[in-house]
């Protein structure tokens, strides 16, 4: 009797660890579930079902349990990243995960989770350990799915899931393709769109999603690479050995202390010296996948008003490349989506493309600091180099933008805070962090070469209440949410060497400009013509008595900015 019991005991505790494993399996799917949304509880019941449903039929299917979970033993290898990355970054493992892994080397991979999950392979490495024990002990004993509830999980459960999902239309990869825009975002539809939460189903599913938006980009792509950058290189001008551009996001000129805010924002830049801060730049767009495009090429993939064109012109990172500059673009943001795309496609004219962040705008994701120490490495190597560094600034959730330590603000108010002051706070804190970022770029770029400049400027602003423009919540329609900041830094030898430069930059730092005269301004800084190119603008170009035309796109449609600022500051529209 004693071996009898010790024998039900042994087989009790294998069940135990099964049934363990297996609420490991499903918690990966209930993780950062509950977002806050009405329809929270909703979804989260319907993960809770799903996710073990799953298990169930999985197991059934395989009855003997020591082969189900050898056959599960890959994804079970993923479990501790999936946690990993609902935890830490709010998201399950996503496309833009998939991108990150599949677009980078395996030690940069490897490095990325060392520098953000340094928790992660112990972690790892005792669920493996209690998976492998698990597998072993239901060997031993001989775990067998029981018959009883064998048929009903092989018929009903399936049958259940599949009326769920009927309604939500046919599955991406099954469905007619019968979109012509490659920017439309449409991706995650229907059944795949439900899946992209459920452990381990998201992990096909991101893979499927990165797949079809790479298909989407290639013809934009091919169409880019197949046009030839004719230049012509001023004679007897001191080029730049380092050119660094980063695209800031989200950041308001009328909240930076260097353009006159009351807060202090600034506290970093506001020391440099061979700083120019441009005081009348406004947006091209208000909308990231629109406004950028238009500052690297003359014809991008996606106009200032949101127009498509599939024949777009390579932007002025060919240029550099063809002016014999290594090009990188170092990546805070996605690397694809309804948001990303059109940059995208230009991002990769680069030579070296690498992106950092696994999450996406609606999710906490890594901070700007993650774009600094892979930037410091490549200003170690020899020869010519332009980077780009891509940020997320301030992007909403502010909050969710910066250390905790850059929350300067969040302690300066007494008594009662409103979530207006605090949506207020915690902006202002991610323009210090911008600050920040910008301040140990310049420090960087400073140590590594003589003859280097530095510009920044964002993609769009926005408008926060409790300003002038009475709006309940943040807004993107009023003239504050395209006024930006741009700046350009030189180093003190090519101030010396680009004297004549740097006088013209100062003469026209109040001077109204478009985002756009950014790329024609550092070609020319560079002395880098590119043949057949006409700019409209150049921060450089001598300040006539004519008013200028400053056209950006709204609802569709571009207009002429500073008529439509005189009809309303509050509302900038057509008419």
């Amino acid at each position: 009797m004693p071996s009898l019991s010790m024998e039900n005991a042994r087989r009790n505790f294998a069940w135990l660890l099964f049934y363990a494993l297996c609420g490991v399996f499903v918690s990966a799917s209930l993780t950062a579930t509950l977002d806050g949304t009405p329809t929270q509880y909703i979804r989260y019941g319907e993960a809770l079902f799903f996710s073990s449903s799953i298990l169930v039929v999985f197991f059934s299917v395989l009855k003997k349990i020591w082969i189900g979970l050898l056959v599960a033993l890959p994804l079970a290898i993923l479990v501790p990243i999936e946690l990993w990355s609902r935890i830490n970054l709010g998201v399950p493992v996503s496309p833009q995960s998939m991108a990150l892994v599949l677009e980078t080397s395996a030690a940069e991979t490897v490095n990325f989770f060392l520098a953000y999950g340094e928790k992660l392979i112990p972690v790892s490495s005792l669920w493996i350990g209690v998976y492998c024990a698990a597998l072993l002990a239901s060997y031993r004993q001989g775990l067998e799915w029981p018959q009883k509830t064998r048929l009903l999980a092989l018929t009903a459960l399936p049958l259940i899931i599949f009326i769920s999902y009927a309604n939500l239309g046919m599955p991406p990869w099954i469905a007619k393709k019968d979109s012509s825009n490659p920017f439309d975002g449409r991706v995650a539809q229907g059944w795949s769109q439900q899946w992209l939460d459920i452990f381990p189903v998201n992990i096909v599913v991101a893979f499927q999603q990165y797949g079809i938006e790479e298909n989407k980009m290639a013809g934009v792509q091919a169409a880019i690479a197949s046009k030839k950058v004719n230049i012509k290189l001023s004679q007897h001008v001191e080029m730049p050995e380092l050119v660094v551009i980063v695209v800031g996001e989200s950041s308001s000129a009328g909240r930076w202390s260097l353009l006159g805010y009351e807060r202090e924002t600034n506290p970093r830049l506001s020391k440099e010296s061979n700083m120019v801060v441009f005081g009348d730049v406004i947006a091209l767009s208000t909308a990231t996948r629109s406004a950028v495009p238009g500052v690297l090429s003359n014809r991008p993939a996606l106009r200032p008003d949101g127009s498509v064109d599939l024949n777009p012109d390579p932007s002025f990172i060919t240029a550099f490349k063809e002016a014999g500059y290594k090009t990188y673009w170092y990546s805070n943001q996605a690397p694809f989506g309804k948001f990303d795309s059109s940059i995208a496609v230009h991002a990769r004219e680069s030579a070296v493309v690498r992106f950092f962040n696994p999450a996406t705008f609606d999710s906490s994701g890594s901070f700007d600091g993650v774009l600094i120490s892979p930037l410091a490495e490549v200003l170690k190597e020899n020869g010519k180099k332009l980077v780009v560094l891509h940020t997320m600034g301030s992007h909403f959730d502010y909050k969710q933008r910066y250390p905790k330590e850059f929350g300067i603000f969040d302690e300066s108010r007494g008594g009662d805070v409103s979530e207006e002051m605090l949506l207020n706070d915690s902006y202002d804190n991610s323009v210090v962090y911008t600050d920040y970022f910008l301040a140990e770029v310049i420090r960087l770029v400073s140590k590594s070469a003589s003859k280097a400049v530095v510009a920044y400027f964002s993609d769009h602003g926005v408008d926060l209440p409790g300003g002038k423009c009475k709006y309940r919540d943040a807004s993107r329609f009023t003239e504050s949410a395209y006024h930006v900041p741009l700046i350009v830094w030189f180093s003190a030898e090519m101030r010396n060497v680009r004297g004549d430069i740097w006088e013209k930059l100062l003469a026209n730092k109040n001077a109204p400009f478009t985002t756009g005269a950014l790329s024609s301004t550092l070609l020319e800084i560079s002395g880098i013509n590119v043949l057949g190119r006409n700019d409209s603008e150049n921060l450089l170009e001598k300040q006539g008595g004519r008013e200028k035309t400053r056209l950006v796109g709204v609802s569709g449609a571009l207009i002429n900015f500073d008529s439509a600022k005189k009809r309303n500051f509050c509302f900038i529209s057509a008419g």
